[in-house]
């Protein structure tokens, strides 16, 4: 699908993507708005390449603080001709340092701020980038369990985060 028709069929969502962050306070109730941007060398073409690579590091943070993550995640889009960046509202059970958060990224600079749903963030996102469809990143501990193939089965009850057509 075209980029501009997506940003386009996002913002038309941009309601129900904002309930979708703020439902999830009560589950989640520490946030941040992360910004991931990649050094030349690990500069991902695509945008699904910069998606896993967030991903792994939210799988990374998972599973050495014990925390269960709720991500809402966009890319640039790639008709801008900007480097690839990722930015996410990041929800999460356990309080985390900016600092824990910031230093585990390491291909490249990374912002966090704490998370104000005053601050727009919900529409900087989707009115500006390509939203992803996201599910929760868990660390695999008990009472989640890990299967002899690496597959974690997550005891959270909402597996998907955000699921955009």
């Amino acid at each position: 699908m075209n980029e501009q028709i997506q940003i386009s069929k996002q913002v038309k969502q941009l309601g129900s993507i904002r309930t979708a962050v703020n439902n999830l306070e009560q589950e989640y109730p520490y946030a941040w708005f992360v910004g991931l941007d990649f050094k030349i060398k690990h500069d991902p073409v695509v945008p699904e390449i910069a998606v896993k690579r967030s991903l792994g590091w939210l799988t990374h943070l998972a599973r050495v603080h014990d925390a269960h993550f709720a991500p809402f995640i966009s890319v640039e889009p790639m008709y801008t001709g900007k480097r690839m960046s990722v930015h996410m509202i990041l929800r999460c059970d356990r309080r985390l340092t900016k600092t824990q958060l910031r230093q585990a990224w390491k291909l490249g600079h990374s912002y966090v701020a704490e998370y104000d749903p005053l601050m727009s963030g919900v529409e900087y996102m989707f009115d500006h980038h390509i939203g992803q469809s996201t599910h929760v990143v868990c660390s695999g501990k008990k009472p989640c369990r890990r299967n002899r193939k690496g597959r974690v089965f997550c005891t959270k009850q909402s597996q998907q985060v955000l699921s955009l057509q």
